[in-house]
């Protein structure tokens, strides 16, 4: 039997307090009578303390703290607390395996649960009511990827669910949708989700170029549900309704419908090439590449995303290139909005030494040791406004500024979290040994987006392959990364 102190419960009013008397007066002996003009008793409280009787007597079994049940469990088994803690360390590595990336296609339902949690992860990171949901999308969407390669089918017997217990990043909350989902083929979280009239207020308010969580919000407290009720409130002849919003904002609305379509792959290499024309012009040695989701082959992109990079500059930038580009397809009628500031001088720089004719007029530009972006609104060819980046990075950063602007968010973070592990600091700029004072150390060098993968010891990764946590896997390994429960 283990008797459980309630001392520490008793109500706050029938307390007494005590302190040390100002003077050096020695404290008296546990015999001696308190009295309050001794200076020992400070506070007594008029009420009389409750009598509570003897401390109540629980069976140890019945309590739920960890140290008793290892004890209760060291004595059934033998061995001493370390030992169990041990064994219990193990239970992920010893129970719970994974299949390699070519074998993940094994078990339809774990693909099913896969594809139901990365569409509550989905919810939680397009419509975002609280700073923890982001955090939500972001474990919903690592269980998924536990799910989809897991060596085992997921099902509703108990030696299933113990196994799954012991995997972290699938809490008992995940469990409750799992086991939900085997039972009744349905998600009641999905259905409250999705039927939230905040949530689904958030989601169109943030489908506005410009509107972040928090300005979503603010315009929800404004009355604001959608599109056309802030529409409503730009107009509004009432001073005190009347919205005043960012020029990004206006821009967002300006173009919202092109811009919440998505475009097809064709549309993307017309503006692509629109670009790239425009930059041979002034540099025809230049590198011009399409990256994002468009160089990981997905059907539908939702921008476009140009890097460019100069074998001349190994490690600097023309300084203004990237303002003399978009002015020039500004004037040309491809570029309709600025998002970022735009040097216009540069224009008429850039296009003076041009007009020299002199074949070495590159040699006039001034060297930027930074890389430089851009962002915009592009008049299509299809006539439509679509979103627009340009990077212009130096040529020594090609790899690493490559790797990061293909993308996705999900698989760049497993990157840098590998690298970290691996004691190097991994960003667009370069692969660098981690310094003890946590800043960059040296920088190695990486001519190709193969060789970051081969300095932190991974199997390299096509871009049509790099969707997530699971596609980061160390060489020799049979199974991708998964990070802990916390990163």
């Amino acid at each position: 039997m283990v008797k459980c102190e309630v001392s520490n419960y008793i109500p706050r009013e029938y307390r007494v307090e005590f302190r040390w008397p100002k003077s050096n007066t020695k404290a008296p002996s546990s015999s001696a009578t308190l009295k309050k003009s001794s200076g020992w008793l400070t506070t007594k409280r008029k009420e009389p303390l409750l009598d509570i009787g003897e401390p109540p007597s629980v069976k140890a079994s019945a309590c739920f703290n960890p140290i008793i049940q290892g004890e209760l469990k060291r004595r059934k088994e033998g061995g001493s607390p370390e030992e169990m803690i041990s064994r219990i360390q193990m239970v992920p590595i010893t129970t719970v395996t994974y299949l390699s990336s070519t074998e993940a296609v094994k078990y339809s339902k774990n693909l099913e649960l896969s594809d139901l949690l990365d569409r509550i992860s989905k919810i939680y990171s397009e419509s975002p009511l609280h700073d923890s949901d982001i955090w939500r999308g972001y474990t919903y969407k690592k269980a998924a990827g536990c799910l989809r390669y897991l060596d085992f089918e997921v099902d509703k017997d108990q030696k299933t669910l113990q196994k799954l217990r012991v995997i972290r990043g699938l809490g008992d909350k995940v469990l409750e949708h799992i086991i939900e989902y085997l039972t009744s083929n349905r998600s009641t979280l999905i259905q409250q989700l999705e039927n939230d009239p905040k949530r689904v207020a958030v989601k169109k308010l943030m489908g506005i170029w410009g509107v972040g969580p928090t300005k979503a919000y603010h315009l929800i407290k404004l009355g604001c549900k959608d599109i056309n009720d802030v529409l409503d409130k730009i107009k509004s002849k009432n001073d005190k309704e009347r919205l005043n919003l960012s020029r990004h904002i206006l821009i967002g609305i300006q173009c919202y419908d092109d811009l919440l379509e998505k475009m097809d792959r064709t549309e993307v290499q017309q503006i692509g090439a629109i670009v790239e024309k425009t930059v041979m012009r002034m540099f025809p040695e230049a590198n011009v590449l399409i990256m994002g989701s468009y160089r990981r082959e997905k059907e539908k992109c939702g921008d476009v995303d140009i890097l460019i990079t100069h074998p001349n500059y190994t490690e600097t930038t023309p300084l203004g290139a990237i303002d003399w580009l978009v002015e020039s397809l500004k004037m040309t009628g491809n570029i309709a909005y600025h998002l970022t500031s735009v040097d216009t001088a540069m224009y008429s720089r850039y296009e003076c030494l041009h007009n020299r004719n002199d074949e070495s007029y590159d040699e006039c530009f001034i060297h930027y040791n930074q890389s430089a972006t851009y962002m915009g609104v592009f008049s299509s060819p299809t006539s439509k406004m679509r979103r627009i980046d340009i990077k212009f990075y130096p040529w020594k950063e090609r790899a690493t500024a490559m790797l990061y602007f293909t993308g996705s968010d999900y698989f760049n973070r497993s990157m840098r979290l590998m690298a970290k592990k691996k004691h190097f600091h991994l960003d667009d700029h370069g692969l660098f040994v981690a310094s003890t004072n946590g800043l960059k150390g040296d920088k190695l060098l990486t001519n190709t987006e193969r060789d970051v993968f081969d300095l932190l010891g991974l199997e390299y990764k096509e871009p049509m392959e790099r969707l997530s946590w699971e596609s980061i896997q160390e060489k020799g390994a049979l199974v991708p990364f998964f990070p802990d429960g916390d990163e």
